[in-house]
């Protein structure tokens, strides 16, 4: 296996060179300008090593996106500068800017390219954490929460503002409680949900194998959704379990638990853990929530949770016709205050939201944190309850407002996915202060209001092109990794940048040996070929058999596959573990609308694979043969 730190001083500024040489071949620069740029790579990384290209070029990079987003002059630090322009690849920046920075009148779209690949090739590196910046992110954590109120004080809102939540809280209403406008004829039933585990950790610590054996009892889960209800698969597994459930410990609420997880070459990312019976309970109810805003009418496009393409779309188009500009939030489910989703939501939705929060989470550094914000990143209610009230808002603000598109007036919707709003061009000043009082803030660096530059949902359009970087996060040899560099491979091989594809390929096949051809989606280790005949006959160099059952020809090749264990629970915990990951309601009693109602036990269906005692290892990925027919 190679050694990270020579990896780092070798593989990391070869790549940066070749794939600078080969753009600079495609946009045809001066050899000069490129000589000059490698010379310069070589020096900065001489002295900064993976700071140079995790740090010092995403800084120039977002100095240009911050210039390109809001047609605002382009200053940048840390560079040399000619004629106003970064030495460094200042041919390039001079097909995008003239002397005092400005856009120029037919900027260059593959200069823009360019630039936003070589400085974001490597910004998302993993690196381990400096400890100063955990500390400083921590504490940037508990500082936003303590500015959140728990209860939103109306009196002390403007009368625009308390308009604005009025005016959320009936759509809100007409969302979850209006029979008439409904898609289904019905309320939503916050209780019709189909409880199941995601494939995280949660907080209590339990493994994969764990997490139908319940530990803790909470007295506030309970009292909205009944453990004997919503716990166990029918009432003769709870009789069977009934011991048990009565010695479970009691308590009032739970606690959830911060963890650091990999983000960006700036730090990590917070992510909560929830305790395992309130993360269980939170992804019924948050996917009943994705349901019914996806196919109720009136959120039904705007609202989007399962496709990135309507906001992926737009944002292109909008970098042509500037009918849209794209907006981003600032630590957008860190600033979602409790008081404010008390505010919006109608009962008895609220209540239900409610119980699934927890109410407090401990930190890596032992500090025990009271949420003033409604639930952090990693509940599963956090991704719904933050776009659903986004939107909610937006659409209150702008609602009565026409704006001019082309020499006329109209009506434009809003967009949401997350933290990614798509609104009229000219918005923002207009929600941005009621968003603000409400203590919802945004990223200026990364609202796009300009002319031609868009970015959402990881579209990064400019003129109606796609400038999205190919941003490499590993370099490693484990079997994970090894898969993402392959993707990279293929990825600038898709690009013709075949020079770039080949040190990824060649990175893999130290490890793996050559690697087969395959049609994109097919193999997770290949080379990606359209062409199946190429492909074929590429792969009758491998190791090939005759499948006397399937009578096929197969190629043999190493593929990443999950770490699987085996663990001997008895039946009833196999059995609902089956039923909820196959997204099927158990046959137990459900709570609907303040009545009980016992479900027919012949819906039982187990058509599909029953993997009984068999889990998988979360994260652990190996290389195995694996055979694949040739044709």
């Amino acid at each position: 296996m190679s050694d990270p730190k020579s990896l780092a001083e070798g593989f990391i500024p070869d790549v940066l060179r070749t794939l600078l040489t080969e753009l600079s071949v495609g946009l045809k620069r001066p050899e000069k300008c490129l000589a000059r740029d490698l010379r310069t790579i070589e020096h900065r990384y001489s002295l900064e090593h993976t700071r140079f290209v995790t740090v010092s070029l995403p800084e120039l990079g977002r100095s240009f996106d911050l210039s390109l987003a809001s047609d605002a002059p382009f200053v940048f630090l840390g560079f040399k500068s000619h004629k106003g322009l970064p030495c460094f690849m200042g041919d390039l920046f001079a097909r995008v800017f003239n002397a005092d920075g400005l856009l120029l009148e037919d900027p260059s779209a593959d200069a823009v390219r360019a630039i936003r690949q070589i400085c974001y090739l490597f910004y998302k590196l993993d690196l381990p954490f400096d400890e100063e910046v955990v500390a400083r992110k921590l504490n940037d954590f508990v500082e936003v929460d303590a500015s959140l109120p728990q209860v939103l004080d109306s009196e002390s809102l403007s009368p625009n503002t308390s308009c604005v939540i009025q005016r959320a809280r009936y759509l809100l209403d007409r969302l979850f409680r209006d029979e008439t406008f409904s898609h289904t004829g019905r309320r939503f039933n916050p209780w019709d949900i189909s409880p199941r585990h995601g494939p995280g950790s949660v907080a209590t610590g339990e493994g994969p194998h764990r997490k139908f054996r319940w530990g803790r009892f909470y007295r506030e889960l309970d009292a909205k959704y009944p453990y004997t209800e919503y716990m166990y698969f029918n009432y003769s597994h709870l009789c069977d379990r009934l011991t048990h459930f009565e010695n479970l410990k009691e308590f009032d609420f739970g606690k959830a638990k911060v963890a650091l997880v990999p983000k960006d070459s700036r730090g990590p990312r917070l992510i909560s853990m929830e305790p395992l019976e309130y993360q269980f309970l939170q992804q019924g109810l948050g996917s009943a929530l994705v349901k019914w805003i996806e196919n109720h009418p009136l959120t039904s496009g705007y609202v989007n949770f399962t496709d990135q393409n309507v906001n992926r779309v737009r944002a292109q188009r909008a970098s042509i016709n500037r009918v849209y500009d794209t907006l981003d939030m600032k630590d957008a489910s860190d600033r979602v205050s409790l008081g404010l989703v008390s505010a919006v939501f109608p009962q008895p939705l609220l209540d239900c939201l409610l119980a699934l929060r927890t109410r407090a989470t401990r930190l890596p550094d032992g500090r025990e944190v009271t949420l003033n914000k409604f639930a952090p990143m990693g509940s599963a209610l956090c991704f719904p309850v933050e776009s659903l009230l986004f939107w909610a808002l937006a659409t209150s603000i702008l609602g009565p407002r026409k704006f001019r598109v082309q020499g006329r007036y109209r009506h434009l919707e809003t967009y949401v996915y997350g933290d990614d709003l798509i609104v009229p061009h000219g918005a923002l000043e207009i929600i941005k202060p009621i968003f603000e009082e409400l203590h919802l803030q945004f990223n200026g660096a990364k609202c796009c209001t300009g002319k031609f530059f868009r970015e959402s949902c990881g579209m990064d359009a400019f003129r109606g092109e796609d400038v999205s970087p190919i941003r490499v996060k590993h370099y490693g040899s484990s079997p994970t990794q090894l898969v993402a560099l392959t993707a990279y491979a293929n990825a600038f091989a898709a690009k013709n940048l075949q020079r770039t594809a080949e040190l990824f390929f060649g990175r893999v096949e130290e490890e793996t040996g050559p690697l087969t051809y395959a049609q994109p989606g097919q193999l997770s280790l290949s080379r990606h070929g359209a062409d199946e005949v190429k492909n074929s006959l590429m792969n009758m160099q491998c190791e090939l058999r005759i499948n006397v059952d399937l009578q096929r020809i197969e190629f043999a090749s190493l593929q990443p596959s999950p770490v699987k264990f085996h663990y001997g629970w008895s039946g009833w915990e196999e059995l609902f573990r089956n039923h909820t990951e196959n997204g099927k309601s158990a046959p137990r009693v459900r709570f609907q609308d303040g009545t009980y109602i016992e479900l027919d036990a012949t819906i039982l269906d187990i058509s599909e694979p029953f993997r009984q005692c068999e889990y998988t290892v979360p994260r652990a990925v190996r290389l195995t043969k694996t055979w694949t027919s040739l044709h």
